[in-house]
């Protein structure tokens, strides 16, 4: 888990000072900053990060890292630290300055590409369509039931639009880029029933390999779903709840537990692939699509 602690101007000096600043930014380093957050991972230190906005509505960020961590572990915070952002400042884009190459292979996991010296993050065009209590703080969508303006077919998202929010969230498990657009509309593309009933398993799988993702598939009984996600890494899972069927994007979060996305609207559940089954399905079976590409 990453935890973000605010800390005092002061300290912020320390960490960041004005000759740190470089030439592409000059106009940014004489402005107080907004936010200077330390970034902890399960308790230990990633680094810190200082944010300014100018007034054409571009986020600068100053990172100072610790040097010994993996890509992974920053690409965790660094997706954490643009949702802040993005939640507190929506910014048009985000600057990002770095020297060291671990930590810009992490931007460019988490949707960054080099600007010159800079790393620059654009929002994705529909993010101010949509309110921000639909992501959680790593960025995944987790509230469809409040999409009722995003379309998807011949409905909207709020009623059928589980399939292509599981696909997307995939996605960006698998630091892939993909647009929501592009996946509502190329989802939409698959389905015989234009979104009428919400997405076939089939259109997902078409989907999935269209855009070049590796993935096996299990189906079968509750407990031989569930035992396949515990071996995977993310994927995605079908079942079916009291009302509907429903696809949900999952990650492992530990050796036995997964964490389930738009599951239950707007809460993050982090359960054992047997347990979330056993009480929120009411079929016997499932469908899980495996992602095999290793989460990078």
């Amino acid at each position: 888990m990453i935890h973000l602690a605010l800390i005092s101007s002061e300290q912020a000096e320390k960490l960041f000072p004005p000759e740190n600043w470089p030439e592409e930014l000059f106009r940014m380093k004489r402005e107080i900053p907004l936010q200077t957050w330390q970034v902890y991972r399960n308790g230990r230190r990633l680094g810190a990060a200082e944010v300014r906005i100018n007034a054409q509505g571009t986020a600068v960020m100053m990172a100072a890292i610790e040097k010994d961590r993996k890509k992974e572990e920053y690409a965790e915070g660094l997706n954490v630290l643009t949702e802040k952002v993005l939640k507190l400042f929506h910014p048009h884009e985000i600057l990002i300055f770095t020297k060291d190459p671990v930590f810009r292979n992490a931007c460019i996991a988490c949707r960054y590409y080099p600007k010159g010296r800079l790393m620059r993050y654009v929002p994705d065009p529909w993010r101010s369509r949509i309110p921000d209590s639909c992501f959680d703080e790593e960025g995944y969508l987790i509230n469809q039931g409040i999409m009722k303006d995003i379309p998807f077919g011949l409905k909207d998202t709020s009623e059928t639009g589980c399939g292509w929010i599981a696909c997307w969230n995939l996605m960006k498990m698998l630091h892939m880029d993909v647009t929501m657009e592009e996946a509502s509309e190329g989802l939409s593309h698959y389905n015989l029933t234009g979104g009428l009933f919400g997405q076939d398993i089939a259109g997902i799988l078409l989907w999935l390999k269209k855009q070049s993702v590796p993935y096996s598939v299990s189906i079968g009984s509750q407990e031989k779903v569930a035992a396949a996600i515990s071996k995977s890494n993310c994927g995605i899972l079908l079942y079916r709840h009291k009302t509907a069927a429903h696809y949900t994007a999952f990650c492992r979060r530990s050796p036995f537990r997964v964490q389930f996305y738009n599951a239950v609207y707007g809460q993050r559940i982090v359960e054992k692939p047997e347990e979330f089954l056993k009480k929120r399905s009411i079929w016997p079976a499932a469908i899980a699509v495996l992602a095999e590409a290793k989460r990078q």
